[in-house]
């Protein structure tokens, strides 16, 4: 007979074994017993499934794809096996075995190279460059892990938990928070989900933690430690946050999937499937969402929720989902083999009519070679190159990594939100320590000859008040390399750019010089705000001029 589990949520540090946050059921059967009783029915589970792996080649049951792009993680259902492919030529490069493997995640920028896998004894974390554990996470009475997640800035790890039950109304669950250093910051209190934790994940900022099972979705904010919402679902296997945060998708056995908004939790719609969903997979600009159903891969527009393709029915059981981290390809399993799809193309919108030159100044027009004199002279370009310089006089999209940029603090290169391409600039912030981050240009700007300069820039933000003090950003300029700094910009707390905002900053106090440039957020970090983190996202940073 098998018995009935509730799981926890659990977070840890990315890096060290210190719990982040736990959700341990307190029975009032002897603990003994209990985890006697679930051995024994784990083993039994096993060892049958063990008998029937014996007579055919193991299953694909999970994927997972590197944040670099490099590397693809397959598990196997014979539930030790994790093999590491070159995602380019799809060789082996290297093989993990984990006794009752359950999950795997692989880690976000800028530690591509580190693999998360979960067993029913905890977390190993592995260096897959060598296959060494770097960190080996586990309690004195750990429950089972059945899912994992990173955490955005990876430093921290959420797991689902599996713990016995029997002990009814006696079982309840708590959760607790460290920082990276491995600090407590707070424990979780209210009741865990009754029947299971089958999937987490990370709001895009860090900041909540959403989990499923049969009974529902619940939203844990990792900051206050308090439970923000309860989101009604029946029977929910798999749950996933857009990647610019704005909604929530979850889906399981109910033939269908509901979508939330990501920060009211207002229901938004429901997508009828006709099918069990098995698992979601956000593509990384949000454009499609592709859904792993009983017997074929779904790919529907993020938007309307239209169906965009279905692949043809198999009588094999696909498992594991994953995105290449720029969206062009999608990878799943089909028995032994992993199937490789390439999306339907994003529809763009039409351009707009500003774009189409007016008749007079149509491009085929060739006023040049017209002898007569009745053409205007306006539209006659003259032989010689203009000497006017490039307006643009510096831009950066990310898109080719950080190496214009030295970064202090908690500055990083993140895929969770971007203005364009795939990449910004993020700091966030998950303690409420004080600290001054910078991000400087390390390329000097010549505005010599440059008239009327100008540096636009893309950011989202959310800033605190506390007391009378403040979170603050800070765009600076130095004319003596860096020596000292002048604001040019200065936000400061309470203050929240939710979606992403241009921001256009006069430098023609600067004409005619050399100056760097560069980025900072400070936070006083009073202990006793708790309800929200500073962050600060940027990209496409731009200095330009008027062309003479």
């Amino acid at each position: 007979m098998w018995i009935f589990v509730p799981h926890t949520v659990v977070v840890w540090t990315g890096k060290t074994n210190k719990e982040k946050h736990t959700m341990n059921a307190v029975s009032r059967t002897p603990r003994g017993f209990l985890l006697l009783l679930l051995m024994v029915q784990f083993l039994f589970g096993f060892a049958s499934e063990q008998r029937s792996l014996a007579q055919h080649a193991p299953s694909i049951f999970k994927i997972g794809w590197s944040a670099d792009g490099n590397l693809q993680a397959i598990g196997y259902d014979d539930y030790r096996t994790v093999e590491i492919r070159n995602a380019a030529t799809g060789q082996a490069v290297r093989t993990l075995e984990i006794p009752f493997c359950t999950d795997i995640a692989w880690s976000p920028l800028p530690h591509p190279e580190l693999l998360a896998v979960g067993h029913w004894g905890g977390i190993l974390v592995f260096d897959v460059t060598t296959g060494n554990v770097v960190t080996d996470i586990r309690g004195p009475v750990f429950p089972a892990v059945t899912t994992i997640a990173w955490s955005p800035d990876g430093t921290r790890l959420a797991a689902g938990h599996q713990m016995d039950s029997m002990g009814g109304e006696g079982a309840r669950g708590i959760s607790s928070v460290w920082d990276a250093t491995g600090q407590f910051l707070m424990t979780f209190d209210s009741s865990p989900h009754l029947y299971g934790v089958d999937s987490v994940a990370w709001s895009p900022d860090g900041t909540r933690i959403a989990s499923a099972g049969i009974d529902g979705v619940m939203i844990w904010n990792t900051v206050s430690g308090v439970k923000e919402a309860d989101l009604e679902a029946e029977e929910v296997r798999q749950v996933s946050w857009s990647p610019d945060g704005g909604r929530l998708i979850a889906a399981g056995h109910r033939f269908s999937a509901k979508v939330w908004d990501g920060n009211t939790y207002q229901s938004l719609t429901n997508i009828e499937i006709g099918d069990i969903v098995k698992d979601i997979a956000w593509r990384p600009d949000g454009q499609q969402i592709a859904l792993l159903l009983n017997n074929t891969l779904r790919i529907i527009d993020g938007n309307t929720y239209e169906i965009l393709y279905d692949s043809p029915h198999s009588p094999d059981i696909p498992s594991g989902l994953a995105w290449s981290p720029d969206g062009s390809q999608l990878v799943y399993g089909l028995g032994e083999a992993m199937q490789v799809v390439s999306p339907p193309p994003v529809s763009t919108p039409t351009p707009t009519p500003t774009e189409t030159p007016t008749p007079t100044e149509t491009p085929t027009a060739t006023p040049t070679f017209t002898p007569t004199p009745t053409e205007t002279p306006t539209l006659t370009p003259t032989p010689t190159a203009t000497p006017t310089p490039d307006p643009v006089i510096f831009f950066d999209d990310f898109e080719s990594g950080s190496g214009n940029w030295t970064a202090t603090g908690r500055w990083a290169l993140n895929s969770q939100y971007h203005h364009s391409g795939s990449w910004a600039f993020a700091n966030i912030r998950n303690t409420p320590s004080s600290y001054t981050d910078t991000l400087t240009l390390n390329v000097p700007l010549d505005l010599t000859g440059a008239t009327t300069p100008q540096l636009t820039y893309w950011t989202r933000y959310q800033l605190r008040s506390l007391g009378n003090n403040a979170d603050r950003i800070y765009v600076q300029v130095s004319l003596n390399n860096g020596q000292t700094w002048t604001a040019v910009q200065t936000i400061a707390g309470p203050a929240k750019k939710l979606s992403w905002t241009q921001q256009q900053i006069n430098l023609s106090a600067y004409t005619g010089q050399t100056i760097r440039l560069r980025f900072s957020i400070s936070s006083t970090g009073a202990p006793d705000d708790v309800t929200s983190i500073p962050y600060w996202w940027i990209d496409d940073v731009k200095v330009t001029h008027t062309a003479s």
